[in-house]
């Protein structure tokens, strides 16, 4: 019997307290809660496999992302010894600077190209204001959720403030 029915069965003999007598009524109840205490317990070791897996995933995630790192730095490297080979060797290629590779189906040349400009903000307050764009405030929802703890604000004023305060509930186990 699977927990649904169990739970159910439960409710049954709850709803049909009052006509039996409290001997059978402890007795059915008894036996109802075994099956549902082992139930819930082998679902509670469920659970705690399944957060030992996480962890698990969660260090292989760890892993890998270091790997990544390692990798992309590889690749910077490679990419700053073949930019300091083709400017050592190369030649002007149009708007370009590289080196013609003959006989390579792939790769025909590998060149040097000046990539966008880009702007370094060193200090925002000497920006001139035409070019700053303006930014909506910012509401701090810890703020908010402080003051409703201290009672600052309550049920008939959340609906003023614009705002909705929600607690829900889950499951612990020890």
């Amino acid at each position: 019997m699977n927990l649904y029915e169990l739970t159910d069965q439960y409710k049954a003999v709850l709803d049909m307290a009052d006509t039996l007598d409290p001997e059978t009524l402890k007795d059915t109840l008894e036996a109802i809660q075994e099956p549902i205490q082992e139930k819930l317990t082998n679902i509670v070791y469920l659970i705690r496999s399944l957060e030992g897996n996480v962890q698990l995933i969660k260090d292989e995630e760890a892993r890998l992302s270091k790997k990544r790192k390692t990798t992309e730095n590889h690749i910077k490297r490679l990419k700053d010894m073949l930019k300091d080979h083709v400017e050592a060797v190369g030649q002007p290629m149009g708007k370009s600077f590289g080196v013609k590779i003959k006989g390579n189906p792939h790769i025909s040349k590998i060149y040097i190209q000046k990539n966008p400009p880009s702007a370094k903000v060193l200090d925002p307050d000497l920006i001139p204001e035409q070019f700053k764009i303006k930014q909506p405030d910012k509401v701090d929802a810890k703020a908010i959720l402080a003051a409703w703890k201290e009672g600052k604000i309550t049920d008939e004023n959340e609906r003023a403030f614009g705002i909705e305060i929600n607690q829900g509930e889950s499951v612990r186990y020890s």
